[in-house]
């Protein structure tokens, strides 16, 4: 058995995993070689690790405009593999990229040992994020005619993305999550509501440190936080009143699984 650790940062895309990750890779743990830049709904960067994302999109069938192979891969081979190269590289790593979450039943597979930190944000401030960041993006090609390359709707955040579609991707992730949880102890993962890095900063750096045995330096994260890109922000969305109970459900579950929330 591998003596090498590995943690998964899962959430849902704008729940705050690019901050998690930021804060990790500061604390000194391995994220990657080569990350998905900055954009315009994420200005201090994505902390992706390009060989994930890029195995992930693949297998969801998506398009970026560097990736022209759109045949899906052999995720196990090609998992086992990242693996294996990254064992061989570190003792402790860990990657993070929002549509691991659809490819949980597949980690698991490869990597049962592996650790995992979840961050999560209430759906209401997700639908307001990914809808004004769809604005942003709707404004940025309007003024530069060059960026003709639209994402397809899987990559989210597009204008065109309704409260009712965004709030069924929440969900979507949210409960894949929860079903991978119920899977595993409560020593080989810890739940975060997003707020909660900067409120309880030393007692996740304990937990991952002497629960988790990873090897880290303390850093505060209020050095890296940036309250325009995590606003707190919640809207009356027009959504059915059934997806909202879901919703509603959803984040009382998740809630549930913190063990720091007070």
């Amino acid at each position: 058995m591998s003596t090498v650790k590995v943690l998964m940062i899962l959430g849902m895309h704008r729940s705050g995993t690019s901050l998690l990750a930021n804060w990790l890779m500061h604390l000194g743990l391995p994220l990657g070689e080569e990350f998905n830049p900055g954009g315009i709904g994420n200005v201090k960067g994505h902390f992706e690790d390009l060989k994930f994302l890029k195995l992930h999109m693949r297998a969801l069938n998506e398009r970026l405009w560097y990736q022209r192979n759109r045949i899906k891969p052999d995720f196990q081979i090609e998992g086992a593999a990242l693996i294996r190269e990254y064992n061989l590289k570190y003792e402790q790593w860990g990657w993070k990229d929002p549509r691991t979450c659809l490819f949980l039943p597949e980690w698991h597979t490869l990597l049962p040992d592996a650790k995992a930190i979840v961050i999560f944000r209430d759906f209401r401030q997700v639908v307001h994020s990914l809808r004004r960041r769809g604005q942003k993006e709707k404004l940025h090609r309007r003024r530069n005619l060059s960026a003709f390359i639209r994402k397809p709707l899987m990559a989210l955040g597009t204008e065109e993305l309704s409260e009712q579609i965004a709030l069924q991707e929440w969900l979507r992730y949210n409960k894949a999550i929860l079903s991978y949880l119920e899977k595993r102890t409560g020593e080989e993962f810890l739940v975060l509501e997003v707020g909660d890095m900067l409120k309880f900063s030393e007692q996740i750096f304990c937990h991952l440190t002497q629960e988790m045995g990873f090897c880290l330096r303390y850093e505060n994260p209020e050095n890296l936080y940036d309250a325009e890109l995590l606003s707190n922000r919640e809207e009356v969305l027009e959504v059915g009143e059934e997806i909202l109970e879901d919703a509603e459900e959803t984040l009382r579950l998740l809630r549930s699984k913190r063990i720091f929330s007070r």
